[in-house]
């Protein structure tokens, strides 16, 4: 991977906090966000950064750690969502949206003016949407030995792969291998083989 693009991947530089022009910077609004002044806190640092900055919202809904007005606020920051199937459906009934899968995330990002939708689903691999066009990769079989970690690994994959500019299919099939390896090691955050 190249330095320039490790570095924008890898944390916030202060030309960010000064309003700098760098070239896209990812940020992920994340779920669990605090109460009061540190939520405030992280809601102004994502809305601070530039227009053309990749704001990637890794979902996570877990148990009761949300709520409509969390969910719709850091949809409104994000540009760029990963949600999985089984989040997918909350989704839909929180923002009454209809029909199938592909027409539910269309939706998510017209309403939203996601620049991408990634969903992921498990051992059948991931359904993407950026700019009007589809990608789908049925997934990899692998002998999972772990699945922590495998969608932090895709979200991962996924970023990296909007930020270089790659085509649609070849980041969804890294992605997806990604995260195959990852299920396939234990613990949730193996040593990446090298490329």
């Amino acid at each position: 991977m190249d330095r320039d693009l490790r570095a924008r991947f890898c944390g916030l530089t202060s030309t960010i906090a000064s309003g700098g022009r760098d070239p896209p910077l990812p940020t992920t609004p994340r779920w669990r966000l605090p109460r009061g002044p540190s939520r405030s806190a992280i809601r102004a640092l994502v809305a601070a950064t530039p227009a053309t900055a990749l704001r990637v919202f890794d979902i996570n809904l877990r148990q009761q750690f949300y709520s409509p007005e969390i969910v719709e606020t850091s949809l409104q920051l994000a540009n760029v969502l990963k949600l999985n199937d089984q989040e997918l459906p909350v989704l839909a009934a929180m923002f009454g949206l209809r029909g199938g899968v592909r027409e539910q995330l269309a939706a998510l990002a017209k309403q939203f003016g996601l620049r991408a939708v990634a969903l992921t689903r498990g051992a059948h691999g991931s359904l993407l949407l950026a700019a009007g066009i589809w990608s789908d990769h049925p997934g990899l079989a692998v002998k999972v030995a772990d699945t922590i970690g495998a969608g932090d690994a895709f979200t991962a994959a996924l970023t990296l792969g909007l930020l270089a500019g790659r085509p649609l299919d070849d980041i969804n099939r890294h992605a997806n291998e990604v995260a195959a390896y990852v299920c396939s090691q234990p613990g949730a955050t193996p040593p990446m083989p090298g490329q």
